[in-house]
């Protein structure tokens, strides 16, 4: 009876455990099976092979093409051990780490104020405009530089004009390449008649 007993009670378990299972598709989802599309099962288990080699040969090609220990020191990717020991490393490491902050702090308290940044022109005076007013303000200064430099280009002598002023020497009409060279020619020829 004990015997009966207990086997019912494993059928019952066994039952319940079945009833309560997720379903394929649930599994599926969660990722624990993979996904069998319309594939039949030998063309999936040699699927699943092959994505499993094509990991292996990128990973296997990932460590033989990595850099070695040397190339990541020289590049400062991790630090040169040299002759320290692993402890003194560590605290080089944290003496190295501190010394940069103190550098850090040292170069924000001797870094100029604002004040002194806007005495030299690295900064805008802050006025009663908005940062919005001040950058539609600093555009329409540079627009009207650029109007002024234009008209100054548009009014300014033809290179005729400043030739029979004397200002320039006349063009003999040589290429622009070459006239650097008629220059040095010229003056050469000067030296060499007052000599």
């Amino acid at each position: 009876a004990a015997q009966e007993l207990e086997k019912h009670m494993t059928q019952d378990k066994v039952s319940h455990g079945l009833e309560t299972r997720p379903s394929e598709a649930e599994l599926e989802d969660r990722g624990v099976i993979k996904k069998k599309g319309s594939l039949s099962n030998v063309l999936v288990a040699a699927a699943n092979e092959l994505e499993k080699h094509m990991t292996q040969d990128k990973v296997s090609h990932g460590l033989e093409t990595r850099p070695s220990e040397a190339e990541l020191e020289d590049r400062g990717v991790i630090k040169k051990k040299g002759s320290l020991s692993n402890v003194l490393v560590a605290a080089a490491n944290e003496l190295e780490k501190h010394m940069t902050i103190d550098k850090v702090g040292h170069s924000l308290e001797s870094r100029p104020t604002e004040a002194e940044l806007v005495e030299k022109g690295v900064l805008k005076k802050k006025g009663s405009m908005s940062d919005l007013l001040q950058a539609k303000a600093m555009e329409l200064e540079k627009q009207m530089n650029s109007d002024k430099v234009e008209r100054l280009l548009e009014s300014r002598p033809s290179t005729h004009a400043l030739e029979s002023q004397g200002i320039i020497p006349p063009e003999h009409h040589v290429a622009h390449s070459i006239q650097g060279l008629q220059h040095n020619l010229e003056r050469q020829m000067t030296k060499d008649n007052v000599n």
